[in-house]
């Protein structure tokens, strides 16, 4: 078999998780009737498969998928909110699992980063319902805004930066 042969029935043949996919879309999943595990087993495919390929479906409406990038591509970046634009660039599935890796770092600093500040803010809200107005207190609540704020900037422009 000639290799661009073997190319073009190896991409139609890869299609079949597509198929898969969106016919599993439409086997009923009531809670606890087994329906999909039964449509799995009656057509010859792990059950467990069968969800990965209706989920990734799921995930890229017909008009989304992008043929520059593979089925298992699609699969990579199917939980991401902009999993569409990703999927129209060239991926190598190294980078695009090592992309999804940096993201899940990225939302976990994230995540601490917003700890911290709401917890700051937080002290903040107690020390103003508490206040007396008074100018020492004024001038130790305007620095403590002042720093909360220095820092989501900077935690901002680090974001972007990235």
């Amino acid at each position: 078999m000639i290799y661009a042969q073997a190319v073009r029935l190896g991409k139609e043949a890869a299609k079949s998780q597509w198929v898969l996919g969106d016919l599993a879309l439409d086997v009923g999943t009531e809670y606890g009737e087994g329906k999909l595990q039964q449509y799995a087993d009656d057509i010859g495919v792990e059950y467990e498969a069968l969800k990965t390929y209706r989920t990734v479906a799921r995930a890229y409406e017909s008009g989304i998928r992008s043929p520059d990038s593979t089925w298992s591509i699609h699969r990579l970046f199917a939980a991401q909110h902009d999993r569409a634009a990703l999927v129209r660039k060239r991926w190598t599935a190294a980078k695009a699992r090592k992309e999804v890796r940096d993201r899940a770092e990225r939302d976990k600093r994230d995540e601490r980063t917003f700890s911290t500040y709401y917890s700051q803010i937080v002290d903040l809200a107690a020390m103003i319902s508490g206040f007396n107005w008074n100018q020492p207190e004024r001038d130790k609540m305007a620095v403590l805004f002042e720093q909360v704020a220095k820092e989501l900037r900077e935690a901002r422009a680090e974001r972007n930066a990235e």
